[in-house]
């Protein structure tokens, strides 16, 4: 009829009208307000998109990731809210039993497989890694003396006596376990970041097999962070998938035995020794952490309130 036609126009005209309102309301908006509205929208598809989170534990850069992950939005259901993963609640061999105790039955955005937790990922890769993996980064010679001090110290909860008798320097350690890193994102088996004892030097990473390295570092890990910068990687985690900060999550779950001071490890004992391959990996965890700090406005300034938050909490 003439009634519903002239309906309908109205309907029409109405809408085109919004839409001119909204149109203008957009072009008159500040900048700032778009790119955090845009980065909202992107937070949000993102958390929803890189879920299950898969971790990648490279020795001795940061176990304590563990309890910030447990607690970010959506990952864990039912968890106390106290909880931290580390040896006073979990016992010595703690990332191992809370994946079997508690992940596995409680956090269905994380993977829990039990396996060795510092295997190769290669065959899990595509599977569980790409688009989902975790894991903080650290620079690879002082890495490689934690390491070594962890499995040659006696008294240590780690300590392998026919290690230290193998290796009784830790440039004879460092040279077994050469771009470790990097073959930890490309083999399919083993463990490349612990020596073999009886095998010769691990030699280098060949330069297909590095390539490929970084190629899995920038496609597949959907958080990158820096163990030498663990304040602001964890505020960058909370940017990245929301929640809040806690005290908790800056504790060092797993101390080594030997103070490396806050200057680091002194490296002149590995004699010259350099990580070639590992140091291009951690060159380009720097770069994606730094780009990740600019894409969600994160700065010693604006995470403030994240360590407002972890003081308030630790009250």
């Amino acid at each position: 009829t003439m009634m519903s036609l002239l309906s309908a126009l109205y309907l029409v005209g109405v809408c085109m009208s919004r839409k001119a309102e909204l149109a203008l309301e957009m072009d008159e908006a500040p900048s700032m307000a778009l790119l955090q509205l845009s980065l909202k929208a992107s937070k949000a598809s993102q958390g929803l998109d890189a879920f299950p989170l898969k971790w990648m534990h490279i020795p001795k850069s940061g176990t304590s990731i563990l309890t910030s992950l447990a607690h970010l939005p959506g990952v864990c259901e039912g968890i106390p809210e106290d909880l931290s993963v580390d040896e006073e609640h979990l016992g010595t061999f703690f990332e191992v039993n809370f994946m079997e105790s508690i992940c596995q039955p409680s956090c269905p955005g994380l993977s829990c497989q039990i396996g060795s937790h510092h295997a190769a990922i290669g065959l899990e890769y595509e599977e569980y890694y790409k688009g989902h993996g975790v894991s903080m980064f650290r620079q690879p010679e002082q890495r490689i003396i934690s390491e070594y001090n962890m499995m040659s110290t006696p008294g240590s909860r780690f300590y392998k006596p026919a290690l230290a008798i193998e290796f009784p320097t830790v440039r004879s350690f460092a040279e077994h376990v050469e771009g470790g890193v990097a073959r930890m994102l490309t083999e399919n088996s083993g463990s490349p970041c612990f020596p073999t004892v009886g095998l010769g030097p691990a030699g280098k990473v060949p330069a297909d097999q590095l390539a490929l390295a970084k190629e899995r570092l920038r496609e597949g890990f959907v958080f990158v962070g820096i163990t030498e910068q663990w304040d602001l990687s964890i505020c960058l985690l909370h940017a990245m998938f929301g929640g809040e900060c806690s005290a908790k999550e800056f504790d060092n779950s797993r101390p080594g035995m030997v103070s490396n001071g806050p200057g680091g490890y002194d490296t002149s004992e590995l004699g010259g020794f350099v990580d070639e391959a590992d140091r291009e990996i951690y060159q380009l965890a720097l770069d994606i952490f730094s780009e990740n700090l600019a894409k969600y406005g994160v700065s010693n300034e604006s995470c403030s309130s994240c360590w407002d938050q972890a003081s308030t909490s630790a009250a």
